[in-house]
């Protein structure tokens, strides 16, 4: 388990080295025995070599050699005070100066350099007080002051090495006033001019520092490289190889870097470089997740780190690694050990959280708490990550209300704090987990709010407006989809917010708005996934519109793949636009089509029975059955529907099939029919038994059907039949007054036409001419088109041909 909290991420490798303004490069160089090695020695002093005087100032100058300047500078005064008139004279009193400055006693070493100069030396010893002089005040931050010495100092081409020290310099005045490109140029310069002088390598090294910071890490490599080639000490290749590690540490290069921290392991003795080098390798093994490797090689290389601090920084990756690999057990031990000794300081005080991260994550969920409480109650410095492990652990243990408390605590501290972000992030998914979206936006908007550049924060920003959209917050969820486009508008996320927000809209019926939106989406993403679903919903929102030509053409864009999930939806929705648009044999034709290519697609039964009832009406009877009988095999369930029944009884009467008709319709009644359907049942079955010629069944059928009619076809029809019934039964008073009440209480233009008619014909047969006639005359007023209307007026002038004769 990848460790989370602040307090168990290692931040850096290594702190500044030292570079070498800070460790100057001694200008003469002493001799360790005899006198005859010591440079700017005159004649006359070789000529003593065996005296005593010689052998002083060669004792001196063997000090000096050996770094014991504290010693040398003591035997350099007594060597000047015994022999004033000697030839070395002027070398022991410089060498005194050098030795205090070699010492870092600057202040000892200007005032003795300063009286040095007064004296008048020789040009050469001249020139090196003077530079000596001018380092000095550099470290004392005195830029200005000695900045002209070493410009002029630069120009002495007598003595190389003098002129390659102020150079060095000068470069090092403007690295510290960040004139980094001058400074490059400098370091450049002196290691081409001044190859083997001292200052070469490590204007290598000053140009590595600089490429570092600069963020040219490729540079820095290879300068660091050149400066490890310029010199033969193993110990300043050890400090360019740890530079040249820690540029491809930046560089995210760790194996790399790890090779180069174990190789400068392996060269240097020199302590600090050590330390460096194996908390280095150390670093590069953890951010290379190589917490194994950390593992073996900690019981040999800890001990060797000698700086307290780093060795600490050692031990606590230690046992960050071992934590990230869940072996918590192993971490504590370590963390409690650091905590031990040294509880004040920085990894004592981090271990002491760390041990709470540890017992919280093996389950110790008791341990934990107990110690977030006693760490609390000790005064504990880092409380805002000891509450925000408090909450942790209470919601861990389903103390939910306790933790949201332990949370909210965070959140009355700093807001700058790395806690209080998590503490507001975490809120924002406990309340969501508790179903309280209300509460889960509020600190998700919180957190996005106030860190916006956080890489969590674009996908909280969506969970934010998915939450509303769950609550029916459409303007709100729309406004945060919109922030996220003009916040994150470069975020990989977007496609994903721009389809979303086209849900909103959906959701909130902004159809206008749909479209326009979906229609960039697809421009902007032809090849997404849901580009086709963008399609489609565009074809919606014109149905929303009532745009139907425009819903269709979007519709048919979409059928070029004859599969996919939107290629039957897309024909299902063309359907539904015909029908809209009143083309209901269009939309017939397509929802036909559909059963009979895509039996497997799902529709809804309402479509089906609309489509069989359009080719009934249209007395298509073949047709209507196979919609139906596409239905029963798409939907078992729906042959048990009183509807679905009726409807297969209906077609199946027309047909001439009458006794299943009676059959169908027998199951149709005993399935249930509405109202609106039960009269047309008794209609149809009356009709069956007309047919079947059982004309008492058949009235009765005709007569029931009338007293639960709710539609004026159905009461207009069933009367029709009763009129048929009873002119059949000659009962022609009855027959016509069943037409009558069709011609006179409803207005259908097709059966009062053929009821007038009958009516007058029966009037006729039972002697009543007058009521036939005035039957016949309304018949002609009222529709004088009809067929029905010729034939009445065919009667009448019959009769007034007979009156006539």
């Amino acid at each position: 388990m990848k460790i989370a909290c602040i307090s168990l991420i290692v931040l850096s490798i290594t702190a500044a080295r030292a570079f070498p303004e800070d460790v100057p490069v001694p200008l003469v160089t002493a001799a360790a025995t005899t006198v005859s090695r010591a440079p700017v020695v005159s004649a006359r002093a070789l000529q003593d070599k065996n005296s005593i005087e010689a052998e002083e100032f060669d004792f001196a100058n063997g000090l000096f050699s050996r770094g014991m300047y504290d010693m040398a500078v003591e035997e350099y005064k007594k060597f000047i005070e015994a022999y004033p008139d000697s030839s070395y004279r002027e070398l022991a009193d410089f060498r005194a100066g050098e030795s205090f400055f070699m010492d870092k006693e600057y202040s000892a070493a200007e005032t003795w350099f300063e009286a040095f100069l007064a004296g008048d030396p020789a040009e050469e010893l001249l020139s090196k007080a003077q530079l000596r002089l001018a380092q000095i005040g550099f470290f004392k931050n005195e830029f200005e002051k000695s900045l002209s010495t070493f410009k002029r100092l630069s120009l002495v081409v007598k003595y190389p090495e003098v002129a390659s020290a102020a150079k060095y310099y000068i470069a090092n005045i403007n690295f510290k006033s960040a004139k980094y490109p001058e400074a490059i140029v400098d370091w450049e310069k002196i290691a081409s001019d001044y190859p083997s002088s001292e200052y070469a390598a490590y204007s290598y090294m000053r140009l590595g520092e600089t490429y570092a910071k600069l963020k040219e890490i490729d540079k820095a490599i290879a300068a660091y490289k050149r400066a490890a080639d310029t010199t033969d000490n193993k110990d300043f290749k050890a400090e360019a190889s740890i530079g040249e590690a820690e540029a491809y540490y930046d560089k995210g290069d760790h194996k790399t870097s790890a090779d180069l921290f174990a190789k400068a392991i392996t060269v240097t003795v020199k302590s600090e470089l050590l330390d460096e080098a194996i908390l280095g390798l150390f670093s590069s093994y953890y951010k290379d997740e190589r917490y194994p490797e950390i593992f073996e090689m900690a019981s040999s290389l800890i001990p060797r780190i000698k700086d307290r601090t780093l060795a600490e920084k050692a031990r606590y990756i230690l046992g960050n690694s071992y934590f990230n690999l869940d072996k918590f057990a192993e971490a504590a031990d370590i963390y409690g050990k650091l905590v031990k000794d040294d509880p004040a300081g920085e990894y004592g005080k981090k271990s002491a959280l760390n041990l709470l991260w540890a017992s919280f994550k093996s389950g110790d969920l008791d341990g934990a708490l107990n110690g977030v409480n006693g760490y609390l109650a000790g005064g504990g410095e880092i409380k805002e990550e000891a509450a925000y492990i408090k909450a942790k652990v209470l919601v861990k243990k389903g103390l939910e209300e306790e933790g949201i408390a332990a949370y909210l605590d965070v959140l009355s501290g700093d807001a700058r704090s790395e806690y209080y972000k998590e503490a507001l992030y975490d809120l924002g998914w406990l309340y969501a987990n508790r179903k309280q979206l209300d509460e889960s936006v509020t600190f998700c908007k919180r957190f996005v709010a106030t860190f916006p550049e956080d890489p969590r924060s674009p996908e909280v920003l969506i969970k934010v407006a998915q939450d509303e959209m769950k609550i029916k917050k459409y303007a709100d969820a729309e406004s945060d989809y919109l922030l996220f486009l003009s916040t994150y508008g470069k975020n990989p996320l977007k496609e994903k917010v721009m389809f979303q927000l086209g849900r909103v809209y959906m959701a909130a019926g902004k159809n206008k708005e749909l479209v326009e939106l979906y229609g960039n989406f697809v421009r902007e993403y032809p090849g997404s996934e849901a580009a086709t679903a963008a399609v489609f919903w565009i074809g919606h929102a014109y149905q929303g519109l009532g745009e139907w030509d425009k819903a269709i053409d979007a519709f048919n864009g979409l059928l070029a793949k004859k599969d996919g999930e939107y290629y039957n939806r897309s024909r299902e929705s063309i359907g539904y636009s015909y029908f809209k648009k009143g083309e209901f044999k269009k939309a017939a034709g397509a929802y036909l089509d559909i059963l009979r290519t895509s039996p497997d697609h799902e529709m809804s039964v309402d479509i089906y029975q609309w489509t069989a009832e359009y080719y009934f009406s249209k007395e298509e009877s073949d047709l209507s059955l196979e919609v139906l009988s596409a239905l029963e095999k798409a939907n078992p369930d729906a042959a048990a529907n009183g509807v679905h029944m009726f409807l297969v009884a209906e077609n199946e009467r027309r047909k001439g099939r009458t006794g299943e008709a009676l059959q169908d319709l027998g199951k149709a009644m005993e399935y249930g029919l509405p109202g609106a359907y039960r009269d047309k049942a008794y209609l149809s079955m009356g009709r069956c038994h007309l047919a079947a010629g059982d004309n008492e069944k058949a009235l009765s059928a005709f007569e029931e059907s009338l007293r639960q009619h709710t539609d004026n076809l159905t009461g207009a029809s069933a009367r029709y039949e009763i009129g048929n019934i009873k002119r059949l039964q000659k009962k022609y008073e009855e027959a016509a007054k069943a037409y009558m009440m069709v011609a006179i209480l409803y207005d259908d233009k097709d059966l009062c036409p053929k009821s007038l008619f009958n009516a007058g014909a029966c009037f006729e047969v039972i002697g009543k001419q007058d009521k036939a006639r005035d039957v016949y005359l309304e018949l002609i007023k009222r529709y004088p088109d009809d067929a029905m209307a010729l034939e009445a007026e065919k009667k009448l002038e019959g009769e007034l041909r007979a009156k006539t004769q």
